[in-house]
C-alpha cells in the first residue's frame, strides 16, 4: 500500500490496558497521522514499566515518557474509551471517564464517549473467551480481572458495534 494515498482522517489507533497508554499518546503526539483513538480498559495516565514499575514504560525520540497523566490537548479526531465497571485490575472505568473530561476540557470537537458496560472487568473487550483463572504471562500467577463471564460477553458484544458504528462515520 502507498502510504502517500493514506488519510489520516480515517486512521485510529486501538490499545487495550497497557496499549491503551501507547494508543493516546500516539493519537496526541500525531495528530497528522492519527485521527483519534479507541481504547479499552484504559488508563488516563502513563504508569511506570512491567514488572517493577520502576522504569520508563513508553519512550519518545529515544526519551523516556514520564509517569503522569496523558495529555490529550493535540488529539485531532474521535477517542472512545471502554470500561467495565467491575474491573479488578486498575480503575478504568474512573480513567475512561477521566479521558472523556479531558478532551472536554481541551475543546475537542470530536465525538468521545466512555462507555462503562455493568458487570463487565478488564475483559471488557477485544479478547473474547478468556478463561476464567486467567494466568500473568510474567508471573505465572492467576490474576483477577474482575466482571462474569455474561457482562464481559454483552460488554464486548455491544462495545463492538459502537466501535464499528464510529469508524462507519468516518466515512469512505
Amino acid at each position: 500500500m502507498d502510504v502517500a494515498k493514506v488519510d489520516p482522517r480515517h486512521i485510529l489507533v486501538m490499545g487495550y490496558s497497557r496499549g491503551s497508554e501507547a494508543a493516546l499518546l500516539l493519537a496526541d503526539d500525531y495528530p497528522g497521522l492519527v485521527h483519534g483513538a479507541v481504547v479499552y480498559s484504559p488508563s488516563a495516565q502513563v504508569n511506570g514499566g512491567i514488572p517493577h514499575y520502576s522504569t520508563a514504560a513508553w519512550t519518545k525520540d529515544g526519551e523516556p515518557v514520564a509517569d503522569g497523566l496523558i495529555p490529550l490537548n493535540h488529539v485531532s479526531g474521535p477517542v472512545m474509551a471502554i470500561a467495565g465497571s467491575d474491573d479488578h485490575l486498575w480503575t478504568s472505568t474512573l480513567w475512561a471517564q477521566q479521558i472523556v473530561e479531558e478532551l472536554d476540557a481541551c475543546g475537542n470537537r470530536y465525538p468521545h464517549h466512555a462507555l462503562i458496560y455493568p458487570h463487565a472487568g478488564h475483559g471488557v473487550g477485544t479478547f473474547p473467551y478468556l478463561a476464567a483463572g486467567t494466568r500473568y504471562p510474567l508471573t505465572g500467577r492467576e490474576i483477577d480481572l474482575g466482571g462474569t463471564r455474561a457482562g464481559n460477553a454483552a460488554a464486548q458484544e455491544a462495545g463492538w458495534h459502537r466501535v464499528l458504528a464510529l469508524l462507519a462515520s468516518l466515512g469512505p
